[in-house]
């Protein structure tokens, strides 16, 4: 259990700390989650990485969370846009400076701050984030284009290349 704590705890924080936006609220569905991964590990039935799994949780968890402050948005975006735009790590690769690029994603709403982080940060497919967020894949693809168009907008009016 230490070394799948250790393994994963930082994803699990990190990716509470962007659907709740309070470090509280994220450590304690960091500690849920670990709860659970010890309580029902019997339950995890190998039709995903157990990244996924705990990230499914953690979503779950985070919902919990914002429906008991009453913070919800849950609004689909559409099934799917062609995506020709430059990728999330393109527009990131082309800033310099970090701080202008946090800015950018701070201002995203939630719902594509969350699809972004999923994919750019921790690296999942969007077949994954589709399962993590309880969506079609085609949603996934909607939210990833609309904040590649609102991150390259807001980059460059710092003056920052985002193709």
């Amino acid at each position: 259990m230490r070394g799948l704590y250790e393994r994963h705890q930082a994803a699990v924080f990190a990716f509470a700390m962007a659907r709740l936006g309070d470090r509280m609220a994220a450590a304690d569905v960091l500690h849920d989650v670990m709860l659970d991964v010890w309580r029902q590990a019997d339950r995890f039935q190998g039709r995903s990485a157990v990244r996924t799994w705990m990230l499914t949780m953690t979503r779950n968890k985070s919902i919990d969370a914002m429906r008991k402050t009453a913070r919800t948005d849950y609004g689909d975006d559409g099934d799917s846009l062609m995506d020709d735009e430059p990728t999330p790590e393109a527009a990131v690769a082309a800033a310099q400076d970090q701080e202008k690029v946090r800015s950018c994603v701070s201002k995203l709403p939630d719902r594509q701050k969350t699809v972004v982080h999923l994919t750019f940060f921790e690296g999942l497919s969007y077949p994954e984030a589709a399962k993590v967020e309880d969506v079609p894949v085609g949603t996934i693809k909607t939210r990833i284009f609309h904040a590649k168009k609102a991150l390259a907008a807001c980059l460059s009016g710092y003056g920052l290349q985002s193709s």
